[in-house]
């Protein structure tokens, strides 16, 4: 009984601690939930979407078309989409492909702002990926190796010259990731270091 209330707390701050990462720096917004490679079971889902609203009012602001966005909201509503789903090809070794949305940020002004008389402008990236993890049993707990392979999409879109000027670029590429991490399970502590390229 005490080790499931354990096991509660701990995810719990898990996600809390999540959560503050994704916004606390303003355009990280996450990471891939590779997480899920050390849960019991052979096949695992896990999938979710946050819905965050900031507020930031412009105090003084230049609309070189007229107008005022003094006291306008200029930080738009996004989501954060994740989703994974995890496989044991063997008793010691999972993979886990993922979704996630690494990064972005995007703004919509009432009226025309600065000089370049912007509307609208957002960015987003894209990560989709496969990481796998082999096991290692020790006298006590368990040791990770990790490692994976990710494709990263970015897509910038502007509205600027009061709407004449529209501008959308994409890329893509691709980059990896390699770890490791000693976990014992049986009170629910675990220590990871992940490198992403």
């Amino acid at each position: 009984m005490a080790r499931g209330i354990f096991k509660v707390i701990t995810a719990a701050l898990a996600v809390s601690a999540a959560a503050s990462a994704a916004h606390a720096a303003g355009f990280s917004r996450g990471t891939a939930d590779t997480d899920l490679i050390y849960e019991d079971g052979n096949f695992n889902i896990r999938a979710g979407a946050t819905i965050v609203s900031p507020t930031r009012k412009n105090t003084k602001a230049l609309a070189p078309l007229g107008g005022t966005l003094v006291g306008t909201d200029y930080a738009d509503t996004y989501v954060i989409p994740t989703a994974a789903i995890k496989l044991n090809v063997t008793d010691d070794m999972r993979c886990v492909g993922s979704v996630a949305q690494p990064y972005g940020g995007a703004t919509t002004y009432a009226v025309p702002f600065g000089t370049s008389a912007k509307l609208h402008e957002s960015f987003a990236s894209t990560e989709a990926g496969l990481t796998c993890g082999y096991k290692i049993d020790l006298s006590k707990g368990q040791f990770w190796v990790l490692g994976g392979l990710f494709n990263e999409s970015f897509n910038y879109d502007l509205t600027a010259g009061g709407g004449a000027i529209k501008v959308n670029l994409g890329a893509s590429d691709w980059g990896y990731r390699l770890g490791a991490a000693y976990a014992i399970p049986e009170i629910a502590l675990r220590a990871k270091l992940m490198y992403r390229a």
